[in-house]
């Protein structure tokens, strides 16, 4: 029987042309696959941005007494009712109570405030706890381990009622410039350590003891937790390094003109 159909020699050309159509469509998915891993990963990236750069009033207080304290620093001693006014001025402006951990959030928050205590005075349970209660209000409480005057029971009673952020203030409160490596990697990764066990909860940040810091201690910082505390500078702008948070000190003799007044920097 005679053959029907376009010789061999076309045949094998036709296939040839037929394979390299495949390698063309091929090439031309994979580079379209490409371009679109690529915008995926544009897109990520910059879904992931950080949030606009903005100005944030982070306080700083200590403990609380009505009556003058007899005490080498009784501007460390805010009068309770003097707190709960500052607390009634702040949600009347509308601003928004907030700790460490919201920081990445800050974009989306209304006029966020941080209050932060430093050191742990047993007065802070017995006084601040109940205002910051009855007001719904969340504060932060850098927590110097060895020498607080929280017992165990009362730092747990206020870290699970939601409204009190435990976070590191070492465990001695040394100047931490003047200590050795050693010490300092110990005062910084025992202290967070000993918060989290009995909290439950994550630390990501410390309050250098005095205020005092430099590079080294920085360095140490960054090994441990996400953001390092001042205890002075103002208002704290979010674009600023993580590791010299600015905070607004609040005494006894603050009036609530000079507190308003402080907010904005």
């Amino acid at each position: 029987m005679a053959f029907i159909g376009p010789p061999p020699h076309r045949i094998g050309r036709a296939f040839r042309s037929h394979t390299v159509q495949q390698g063309k469509v091929a090439s031309a998915v994979k580079k379209s696959l490409f371009a679109l891993l690529c915008a995926a990963v544009l897109y990520g990236l910059l879904g992931s941005a950080p949030p606009p750069a903005r100005n944030v009033p982070i306080l700083m207080y200590h403990t609380s007494s009505e009556t003058r304290p007899d005490s080498e620093y009784p501007e460390l001693y805010v009068k309770p009712s003097q707190f709960e006014l500052q607390l009634k001025t702040l949600k009347e402006q509308g601003y928004t109570f907030c700790t460490f951990e919201d920081m990445q959030d800050f974009g989306d928050i209304p006029k966020p405030v941080l209050i932060t205590f430093d050191d742990g005075y047993e007065a802070n349970y017995r006084e601040i706890f109940p205002i910051l209660k009855a007001h719904d209000a969340k504060i932060t409480l850098f927590l110097f381990a060895w020498s607080s005057g929280l017992a165990p029971e009362m730092i747990r009673e206020m870290s699970d009622s939601g409204l009190v952020k435990f976070e590191a203030h070492t465990l001695s409160h040394p100047n931490l410039r003047s200590v050795s490596a050693e010490r300092l990697d110990r005062e910084l990764r025992v202290s967070k350590t000993y918060i989290e066990e009995l909290t439950g909860k994550p630390v990501v940040a410390l309050s250098y003891p005095y205020g005092e810091f430099n590079g080294r201690v920085k360095e140490y910082t960054e090994k441990y937790y996400q953001y390092g505390v001042r205890r002075d500078g103002g208002v704290h702008n979010t674009a600023r390094d993580r590791y010299e948070v600015r905070r607004i000190r609040v005494g006894r003799s603050t009036g609530i003109k000079a507190f308003v007044s402080s907010l904005e920097g």
